[in-house]
């Protein structure tokens, strides 16, 4: 009950704030940048020594873990802490914990290291495409395909009908998790099915919504939107309770309605996830196909470094914090890492961003689900049209997305910046790991598995949290490597790969990627870092080959030193030999495979010519070969194969030069 009481007196409403004007969640958090050096090799966490603090003690952890019990060291006095016991190449999280006057305490994260390795491959990401979006975004969506190709994800997509049930998602999940074992990413394009889950005011613990509201007509008792349900394999959900203060006809939670009970989440979001979704937004002159398609442009022309953002932060915070909650925390936490404490501004949201631009911003205020009071509303993203590129919003009733002119989703309709959003204050979100090479969805999946490994405030690991926006992106882009040719030498069994440097980037060299598949996977040639424009490789296999060309250099962050890449340029040649991997193959067309999923057994069809055998091989995702066989080719038809007892993935089926994917269920 005491618990049940504290909460209720901090979340009766956030209309009403927490002791407005007074004190600020910069108050309650610890700003930290950092400087490397590669030489000692030593690490300095620099933060501010506050007026109102009596110390700070610093703890550190392996990225990864979650024990916080190593504590290193207390500073009285300065401007920070050195850290002289790292090694180069090792990525740590750091805790900076201050202890103020009267009690007050402070927070502080930031995850750092010293030359990190480039991360070559990301994994695989799952498109979820709305059907309407695929049909009418073709080429939109081909160059995201490439884009996440690009960033060394391997691409596997479904396309989802507005009739198919977030059941039914769920299940293609769940099938696709089974075949596909390096799956972490999961990316929603358009209006998916929107899970919903939540009992809140009729729980017995969480007896208010998340913010507050469960008094009079403005109650928002019940069921939110809940894409967390996505990202969980384990756990039961289940759909038996009934919500009776639940007035609102998208939050009333029946039993048998498919809005599921669960406020905490079941088991762990294992899936970086989030969704692009721009429907239902009339105040926007565009249709939902044409943001949409605006929004995959801005996105491309951010990742491939054509559009800029500047490195600075923005908070606009028209709340008060106290001890219990710092609703802006998520901002001063996770900002001195992306643009250095000096780059951090406390100025106007949308007065600011109308005419400048901000890599992130952070804005609270008492909300409706089209406004945050302090920050704007809608009308001022579409009269505006600009946000920062990673935004954090947080106020009453918009952090229920699935509703017309959506405060949350607004700003990624808007043509500037725009690419990320969350509702982030209950709980607060940790976004300093994407200041160091890691991306918006994993800072979402951490965000929503935390329960105390990061302070969260109240309602952490809660269905609730969710990103808006392309889970993938990542914070320093640069331009990637241009004018890519591929070139046949010595008899077809030799490569060149050629290509300029990008015009207004310092690169330390490149990295040469090749794949029989033009999406990839993508398997690396270069054994040392290139540095001239051109390479030469041996024909790695017979017919068309696939290269991949990116960029590295050392990237000396606000929040340490990594090995960063640009995303990929492709090129692609035909007719290569590889006389040690087979003889000269006759040319294979029109290859077809059906079924496709294949629970074991499938046919290939093709044509090539008459009466000259053909070589048919089986790969698994590691590039092993599971089956290789001769097919007698005495004209058109059929050849059945059989892969019965072989473990479920993606496979390639490669006939002579002729390649198409697998998926073996």
């Amino acid at each position: 009950m005491q618990h049940i009481t504290r909460l209720l007196l901090v979340s009766i409403c956030l209309m009403a704030s927490l002791e407005v004007l007074g004190q600020g969640s910069d108050n309650y958090s610890v700003p930290i940048d950092i400087e490397v050096d590669a030489q000692a090799p030593s690490i300095k966490l620099h933060f501010l020594f506050a007026s109102d603090a009596n110390s700070y003690d610093v703890f550190r952890k392996d990225a990864g873990t979650s024990d916080w019990s190593n504590s290193i060291g207390q500073v009285t006095s300065g401007d920070g802490y050195t850290d002289n016991t790292v090694e180069a190449g090792k990525t740590y999280d750091y805790f900076v914990r201050k202890n103020g006057k009267n009690g007050l305490v402070g927070q502080g994260y930031v995850t750092t290291g010293i030359g990190v390795a480039a991360i070559h491959n990301r994994g695989s990401v799952l498109l979820l495409i709305d059907s309407a979006i695929h049909e009418g975004a073709t080429q939109e969506l081909n160059t995201l395909r490439w884009d996440l190709t690009g960033d060394g994800y391997h691409v596997v997509e479904e396309v989802v009908s507005p009739n198919q049930s977030h059941q039914d998602v769920k299940k293609l999940i769940e099938d696709t998790k089974a075949v596909v074992t390096d799956l972490n990413s999961i990316y929603i394009l358009g209006h998916v099915a929107v899970p919903y889950s939540g009992i809140y005011c009729e729980d017995q613990v969480w007896t208010v919504p998340p913010d507050g509201h469960k008094e009079g007509v403005g109650d928002h008792c019940g069921a939110w939107p809940a894409d967390a349900y996505y990202g969980v394999s384990t756990g039961s959900w289940t759909d038996v309770y009934t919500v009776t203060d639940g007035t609102r006809p998208f939050t009333k939670n029946e039993p048998g309605d498919g809005k599921f009970d669960q406020i905490i989440l079941p088991g762990k979001v294992e899936f970086a996830l989030g969704r692009v979704d721009l429907s239902d937004l009339p105040k926007f002159s565009k249709t939902e196909l044409e943001l949409t398609k605006q929004y995959l442009n801005k996105a491309h022309a951010y990742r491939h470094g054509i559009s800029k953002p500047v490195m600075r932060a923005l908070v606009d915070e028209n709340f008060g914090a106290n001890s219990n909650e710092q609703f802006g925390g998520s901002g001063y936490r996770s900002f001195g890492a992306v643009v250095g404490i000096e780059n951090v501004n406390m100025n106007d949201y949308m007065t600011t961003l109308k005419d400048s631009q901000y890599i992130v911003a952070y804005g609270t205020g008492p909300g409706s689900f089209t406004s945050a009071g302090g920050i704007g509303n809608t009308d001022d993203f579409v009269n505006n049209q600009g946000a920062a590129y990673f935004n954090m919003l947080f106020g009453s009733f918009f952090g229920n997305w699935n509703v017309t002119n959506n405060f949350l989703r607004a700003p990624l309709a808007v043509e500037h910046g725009g690419l990320t959003n969350a509702w982030a204050g209950r709980p607060n979100w940790n976004f300093a790991p994407m200041a160091f090479n890691q991306t918006a969805g994993y800072c979402a999946m951490i965000s929503q598995n935390n329960k105390n490994e990061y302070r969260p405030g109240y309602f952490a690991n809660q269905i609730h949290v969710a990103l808006m926006g392309d889970p993938t992106l990542r914070l320093h882009m640069f331009q990637p490597p241009e004018n890519v040719t591929v070139t046949a030498k010595k008899a077809n069994e030799e490569v060149e790969i050629a290509w300029t440097a990008p015009s207004n980037t310092t690169l330390d060299g490149y990295n040469v990627y090749y794949s029989r598949d033009s999406l990839g996977p993508y398997t690396q040639a270069n054994t040392a870092l290139i540095t001239a424009t051109s390479f030469t490789h041996a024909s790695p296999y017979n017919g068309k080959v696939y290269y991949m060309v990116r960029g590295q250099r050392l990237e000396n962050s606000k929040s340490g030193s990594f090995e960063n890449l640009s995303h990929g340029s492709f090129g692609n040649v035909d007719n290569l030999i590889n006389t040690s991997i087979d003889p000269r193959l006759t040319q294979v067309e029109a290859l077809q495979i059906f079924p496709n999923p294949a629970a074991g057994s499938f046919y290939v069809e093709f044509t090539s010519d008459y009466g000259k055998d053909v070589q048919l091989e089986v790969m698994d995702m590691k590039g092993s070969i599971v089956l290789q066989t001769v097919l007698r080719n005495n004209g058109p038809g059929r050849h059945q194969i059989d892969l019965t007892g072989n473990v479920p993935g993606l496979y390639h089926v490669r006939v002579n030069n002729a390649t198409k994917r697998l998926v073996l269920r």
